[in-house]
């Protein structure tokens, strides 16, 4: 999925931030946020606009295994955006 998102793209930066973890009842389990910015560029985009930036919150879900602790769920919760979205756009 990633790989045919930012594929093409003449730059990319993922900035992440601190993460806030809130552990289940069991320890077993916990719910992750991390917020992020993530900046695309495409000189090639089909539009006048040639960048697509997002501040965005992900909210995890991770369970502990006997390998170690692992991604059970993830969501991406868009909070703002700039530019035109077509910068990323498969094809």
């Amino acid at each position: 999925m990633i790989e045919g998102t930012i594929g093409g793209l003449d730059a990319t930066q993922h900035l992440v931030g601190k993460s806030i973890i809130a552990f289940g009842e069991d320890g077993n389990s916990a719910e992750v946020r991390t917020y992020l910015i993530s900046q695309h560029i495409r000189e090639s985009a089909p539009t006048e606009v040639k960048h697509y930036f997002i501040g965005a919150e992900y909210v995890d879900r991770v369970v502990r295994t006997p390998e170690g602790w692992k991604f059970a769920y993830r969501r991406l919760d868009r909070m703002w955006k700039q530019g035109d979205r077509a910068v990323i756009a498969r094809g």
